[in-house]
């Protein structure tokens, strides 16, 4: 493996774009000699690249999805191969994950009802993602109904349902309800599931959402036809397609940074080194 050339914006350069590659020693394709028309070997050095471009500003990264190129866990490993082997601190690539039942539902016209099934025989603690405030807040009433049906009643289920009754036309408010369902981890091992029942036009049947272990990691398509994302079309398009889906993954890196420690002084792009030791 190796970093080739990268590219970063000059009139901005708070985002660049990395392309590492992965050496092609198997299954090489051949050229053409432009005189006799035979197949010949290609002398070059041949690669399978993936391209990291990094977003200072939104503090996130993508990574190009070439199947054949090396992944999250071989670039973690080149990157870590310039630390000393015992170095205190490890680069790691974080995922950021996404709901794919709650996009349903966030593109939903109708949502009739949601249901939360609980075992509260196991902890709480966990069930809100952050922290209640106020008195009247729904998130605090439905936390102390839990609490309430843990300790007083002694039960070990917990299931509650929000919908319409009988009002056909009607919709419950879509934007209250993802609040409500963003604001409650849905990791969380009391949650048995969370099922929203939805529609996207008026005229089609019901349809049933359930957010319970429905994650996958957040992809971000570009728009282009093929698979191959060269360098400088990533970085012309890589800022105005981030600010698009900000919503998807906002959230989660304001979160992991809350606690976050700065070390060390702020880092400067060597634009020219010694090439170390390949991984």
């Amino acid at each position: 493996m190796r970093v080739h050339a990268y590219e970063w914006n000059h009139m901005n350069e708070d985002y660049l774009v990395v392309p590492i590659g992965k050496l092609k020693e198997k299954n090489k394709p051949f050229g053409s000699d432009p005189t006799t028309q035979k197949l010949i070997d290609i002398p070059q050095e041949m690669f399978d690249v993936n391209s990291v471009a990094y977003h200072k500003r939104y503090r996130v990264a993508l990574l190009s999805s070439n199947l054949a190129g090396p992944n999250d866990n071989d670039i973690e490993d080149y990157l870590n191969s310039y630390l000393p082997t015992d170095a205190e601190y490890k680069i790691r690539l974080r995922p950021i994950m996404r709901n794919i039942a709650l996009e349903k539902i966030r593109d939903a016209q109708e949502a009739r009802s949601v249901t939360i099934s609980l075992n509260i025989g196991r902890p709480l603690n966990d069930f809100l993602s952050g922290q209640v405030h106020g008195e009247r807040n729904a998130l605090g009433h439905l936390k102390a109904l839990m609490e309430f049906s843990k300790t007083t009643l002694e039960s070990n289920t917990f299931t509650l349902t929000l919908g319409l009754g009988k009002k056909k036309k009607a919709t419950l408010d879509i934007g209250a309800l993802i609040e409500l369902l963003e604001s409650i981890n849905l990791d969380a091992n009391c949650i048995d599931e969370i099922a929203v029942n939805y529609r996207n036009k008026p005229d089609e049947k019901i349809d049933i959402a359930k957010l319970k272990d429905s994650t996958a990691v957040l992809k971000i398509f570009f728009p282009i036809k093929g698979t191959q994302l060269g360098t400088e079309y990533i970085l012309n398009n890589m800022d105005e397609i981030l600010r698009n889906e900000r919503q998807k993954y906002y959230s989660q890196v304001k979160e992991h940074f809350l606690n976050a420690t700065d070390i060390g002084d702020d880092y400067e792009i060597n634009k020219v080194w010694e090439e170390m030791p390949v991984v």
